[in-house]
């Protein structure tokens, strides 16, 4: 929630249950929908944690695959039978930290996510080139590289990505270089964040690249100019703010439910069971008023 500390957040999520957010959120959700998690880096010491997460959204949710997900939204298919509460799981910044959590956690569940990867991380050769990647183009210069540890740096390879694919999992951009997409303002922009990106993981992987996500994923970081080149190269978009999605969504707005891999369980189940929806619509409904109508209409 932007300037507010993670202990900020999780205490005014407990007061906002109490207050009945999530009850009144749940009451207003039409009772067919998907939520969709994001997650970044999992620390090795967060591993235990991240699998009881995993566990807990296995248990209470029906986790979809994203081949399910995308027919679902492409063609309305009453056959992929998404019925009741469901769940997609992604990542994003092609850390290979989230690969390890794929086929050490995800794997013992049969869990199949969405890796959203910025395609520039292909280009490094070194630990020293990931680290000052990761310093400048993920943390934005906001966290010393002496703070990072090698899981929220350290990235993955062609291999990573391919063996990802092979385990029935999909790779989809998160732009090349992890820009703000507000930051494109021009054809040339464009072409290296919204076209190269789609066109490298095409060509490695051999399949159309329809989808993609755009880093931060808030209000604060989207244009018009922007959200009008993406609608012309993708058929989905996907921000990162929390909420609950149906039928009815905008394939180019869809809602994701960050999931840090320490977060305590009462946490997770208070973004699950909706508290801070309301909030986070408020922050949508702003993100879409910085776009031009014509970006809105299916």
């Amino acid at each position: 929630m932007g300037k507010f500390s993670e202990k900020q957040i999780m205490l005014s999520g407990r007061i906002f249950r109490l207050a009945g957010f999530g009850k009144l959120s749940q009451s207003l959700q039409p009772k067919d929908n998907i939520r969709i998690t994001t997650t970044h880096y999992v620390k090795r010491q967060d591993s235990n944690n991240f699998d009881r997460i995993v566990r807990y959204l296995n248990e209470t949710r029906k986790i979809i695959t994203p081949k399910e997900f995308f027919r679902f939204y492409k063609h309305n298919d009453s056959n992929t039978e998404l019925k009741g509460r469901n769940l997609l799981m992604t990542f994003d910044d092609g850390l290979y930290s989230s690969y390890t959590a794929a086929k050490e956690i995800l794997s013992k569940y049969g869990i199949k996510a969405i890796f959203f990867v910025p395609t520039m991380i292909l280009e490094l050769k070194s630990k020293t080139e990931m680290l000052s990647f990761a310093t400048e183009n993920i943390y934005h210069n906001e966290i010393p590289p002496s703070q990072l540890s090698e899981e929220e740096y350290v990235v993955m390879s062609k291999d990573d990505l391919l063996d990802l694919k092979k385990d029935g999992h999909y790779i989809l951009p998160h732009t090349h270089t992890h820009c703000d997409i507000s930051k494109i303002k021009n054809e040339e922009g464009v072409k290296r964040e919204l076209i190269k990106p789609k066109h490298i993981l095409e060509e490695l992987l051999g399949e159309p690249i329809e989808a993609m996500a755009f880093p931060d994923g808030s209000e604060k970081v989207v244009s018009s100019y922007a959200y009008a080149q993406i609608k012309k190269f993708y058929r989905f978009a996907f921000p990162a703010l929390v909420g609950v999605n149906h039928t009815r969504t905008n394939p180019y707005f869809f809602h994701r439910d960050c999931i840090h891999a320490h977060y305590p369980l009462s946490f997770v189940k208070n973004i699950l069971d909706g508290v801070y929806d309301p909030y986070y619509y408020l922050k949508m409904r702003h993100l879409k008023s910085k776009v031009k109508a014509e970006v809105l209409k299916q």
